[in-house]
């Protein structure tokens, strides 16, 4: 009968009405806990930025960054991060160059000169120089095993001349009525000075 079909269609309605109301709820849910889990997430990658960092994590911290940046954490806070991870990078570089000058630096033979080996400790020095590392030493090194190298032909012949003059210059004033004022070492190893002086004609 018509009644009878009508309070079937109004039940029905109802049905559907509650399964609307039921499957809202279900999606607010779902999208509440999604919120959350978002919430939860972004608190993580937060907490990622302010952990330690240490040798051998650089492409964590890099991949912490990038997930901070995804949930959009305070720039402030991701620019912080990625001024301590670049500070990071950067004393790793002066560390291992630190540990590379001073392995070349102690190969150097301080009893022999090796020209390559003075080369190679250069540019070593040069290298950590520009990273802010301190050099003092190794420089002082290089300096001490430079002064054990040989003289090449032209510093030879430079030095011959400048003793052939010194010796003239010596030879002159010693010659001179007054003499030339010279120190000397006596026996009991004490300088004193003296006056050197030279008879020609004898």
């Amino acid at each position: 009968s018509d009644v009878q079909k009508q309070e079937a269609d109004k039940e029905l309605n109802k049905k559907a009405d509650k399964q609307a109301e039921e499957e809202e709820e279900e999606d607010e849910e779902e999208d509440e806990e999604e919120v959350d889990e978002r919430a939860e997430e972004r608190e993580q990658a937060e907490q990622a930025l302010n952990s330690n960092l240490q040798r051998g994590q650089t492409s964590v911290f890099s991949e912490n960054i990038k997930k901070a940046k995804e949930f959009e954490v305070e720039p402030n806070k991701i620019k912080a991060a990625e001024a301590k991870l670049e500070e990071h990078k950067k004393n790793v570089k002066r560390e291992e160059l630190t540990q590379s000058l001073s392995k070349t630096i102690d190969s150097l033979d301080e009893e022999k000169y090796d020209a390559a080996g003075v080369k190679k400790a250069k540019k070593a020095v040069a290298d950590a120089k520009a990273e802010g590392v301190d050099v003092k030493a190794a420089e002082a090194k290089i300096k001490s095993v430079e002064a054990k190298r040989p003289l090449d032909k032209a510093e030879t012949e430079k030095a011959k001349r400048y003793l052939q003059q010194s010796v003239k210059e010596i030879v002159r004033k010693c010659r001179e009525e007054k003499g030339r004022q010279m120190s000397i070492i006596d026996a009991d190893g004490k300088k004193i000075s003296v006056v050197g002086a030279l008879d020609a004609p004898l």
